[in-house]
């Protein structure tokens, strides 16, 4: 019916003699009118067992009309639109049953693709085949497009194709054959060019935005506007954008490819500019420790904050980065995405202007330090560690200078250069003395002990844990002071008292869960794993081995394989770093 092609949608009156002739019934009678038609065409069909398709409806009124109300037939309608005026009709003999469609899952995707190309070709390629299905999306346009572009070529290898598909408008010339109805740019362009000015425009900011997943209060920033939440449900109708279970609305990756070159085409594009910004400034208020209680996140989507953060360094709005980095460092490194963290962090200090207190470029630069040290990288956290502290001066701060050699000090002791690690310990020890800051202190204290144990000492090691441990409780600091536990526990195991290592751990492992530290849960049960199978008790360290191994299957597979292979009866030594937050 045309309903969102080329020209003018195919009239109710022309679908009804289009489908009069399929039932041989073209007949016509002198005089006969558009509603005689109309009801010659319901009597032929009410008298017989069919299926009827209308395929790409404009809406509903235009269907409305050529849906028997009795009889054996089964009327399929598809559409962009919902065709809610159909729905609300009252039918007594028919059920409306509404369908949305889906894109196609992975496997359905390869059945169809495999149907067009081949599995043959797809075997030989399977790297090339997964890179390229993922470009499509599950839409069956697109993949069977695509087939058709492969199959034009059928002595180049899959993998020839998969170049220049990191770009919008690499993706959208793949699925290009030249022909409008074998190019998705055209097929989009069909829909897009029947919105009116705002919804056009609510599609490109929204598409162009640097963050996928919006709620209603986001995209009120973005467009401007108070009538966003009517926006978006116009575009959710016509299958342009998708709301998910929490609320948050998204764009298909193919739609947002379109939408993204329509705003380099220039489409929008100063309005798309502002609306960032103020995306930007959106985030950036509800992630400022001076929100009130009813900005404030209560649900935060960390992946968008982290695209937020990114971006915003990335386009001079560095004090917005700066905020919102501040907000999520801290939540990242509990839930292990501290990678993400570390590309982050590097986006701001690289936006940093020359001009920037020296205090507070020290401050990501230790951020940067433990992220890097959280992700194993321990000799580029020293080196920014130390940046940090050439940053500062030869009169430097004196709170940031003692923050700056403590994150060196750690560092330099994750690295196994625990000899280096004493002095640096004791420097940031007399430090957060002058500066009485407590919990610090109680910090330094556990990382010296945990060094000193490191180089042969345990007992010159074990009280600096034990103050430290006495600190912490003291100011009710759960996180520290279950990293004190994990040492104290550590150093135990050293001088062989394997059950009293148990019991510390015991008690870590319950903080680390009631504060939800995902990887230091983990590291916890891999240390009792150690304990256990030092003590003589095998299926205990087996049980709690597994255990860890299952918590970082999501957080690093690399890391869960190693302690599943210690189950498995494969043995690595215990991990040498141990209790320092």
């Amino acid at each position: 019916m045309h309903g969102f092609s080329p020209g003018n949608p195919v009239s109710t009156d022309n679908v009804t003699m289009a489908l009069l002739e399929q039932l041989g019934e073209a007949r016509t009678t002198a005089g006969e009118s558009r509603e005689g038609r109309r009801m010659r065409f319901l009597r032929a069909a009410e008298a017989r067992r069919l299926i009827i398709v209308l395929d790409n409806a404009p809406d509903g009124e235009s269907v409305l009309p050529l849906v028997p109300r009795s009889g054996n037939q089964v009327t399929i309608i598809t559409s962009r639109r919902p065709l809610g005026g159909l729905m609300a009709v009252q039918m007594p003999r028919r059920k409306v049953v509404h369908i949305r469609l889906k894109p196609l899952s992975d496997s359905e995707a390869r059945e169809l693709f495999a149907a067009h190309l081949g599995e043959e070709r797809m075997a030989s390629s399977p790297e090339a085949t997964e890179i390229l299905l993922r470009v499509c999306g599950g839409i069956p346009l697109a993949i069977t497009i695509l087939a058709a572009h492969l199959r034009l070529y059928p002595d180049d290898p899959l993998s020839s194709f998969t170049s220049g598909l990191s770009e919008a408008e690499g993706r959208l010339d793949l699925l290009d054959l030249d022909e409008p109805r074998s190019s998705m740019r055209t097929v989009f362009s069909w829909t897009y060019e029947r919105l009116d000015p705002a919804l056009q425009e609510a599609f490109v900011l929204f598409g162009a935005a640097p963050v996928r997943r919006l709620d209603v209060r986001a995209a009120e920033a973005l467009f401007s506007t108070t009538a966003a939440d009517r926006r978006l449900r116009r575009l959710r109708d016509l299958h342009l954008v998708h709301k998910d279970a929490d609320g948050r609305f998204r764009m298909h990756d193919l739609l947002r490819d379109y939408a993204v070159s329509l705003h380099r085409a220039g489409h929008f594009g100063r309005a798309g500019e502002q609306g960032n910004e103020r995306l930007i400034r959106y985030f950036a208020e509800r992630s400022a420790p001076t929100a009130s209680e009813s900005e404030r996140w209560t649900d935060p989507d960390f992946d968008a904050l982290v695209t937020a953060a990114t971006y915003a360094a990335d386009h001079e709005q560095v004090s917005e980065a700066c905020i919102i980095a501040e907000a999520i460092t801290e939540p990242l490194w509990r839930q292990g995405r501290s990678a993400e963290c570390a590309d982050m962090l590097r986006h701001i200090i690289d936006a940093l202007s020359p001009s920037t207190p020296a205090v507070r470029t020290a401050h990501f630069l230790r951020q940067l330090a433990i992220s890097l040290r959280r992700t194993g990288r321990f000799e580029e956290s020293a080196e920014f560690a130390e940046r940090s502290l050439t940053v500062l001066g030869p009169d430097p701060d004196l709170r940031s200078s003692t923050e700056s050699h403590y994150v060196h000090a750690v560092a330099l002791s994750y690295g196994g250069r625990h000899g280096d690690a004493v002095p640096a310990y004791r420097r940031a020890l007399e430090g957060f003395r002058q500066t009485d800051d407590q919990s610090s202190l109680g910090d330094a204290l556990n990382g010296l002990g945990w060094s000193l144990a490191e180089l042969g000492a345990p007992s010159a090691g074990l009280p600096y844990c034990l103050q430290a441990l006495d600190i912490h409780r003291r100011l009710n600091d759960e996180n520290n002071e279950a990293a004190d536990l994990d040492s104290i526990a550590c150093i135990h195991g050293r001088l062989g008292d394997h059950s009293a290592a148990l019991a510390y751990f015991g008690q870590c492992l319950d903080i680390y869960r009631r504060i939800r530290h995902r990887p230091n849960e983990a590291r916890t049960l891999d240390g009792m794993g150690d304990a256990s199978s030092a003590g003589g008790d095998p299926e205990a360290a087996r049980t709690s081995w597994l255990d860890a191994a299952a918590i970082m299957d999501e957080i690093d597979r690399d890391a869960a394989n190693e302690i599943r292979n210690k189950a498995d009866g494969t043995q690595f030594p215990p991990s040498s770093e141990r209790g320092i937050p």
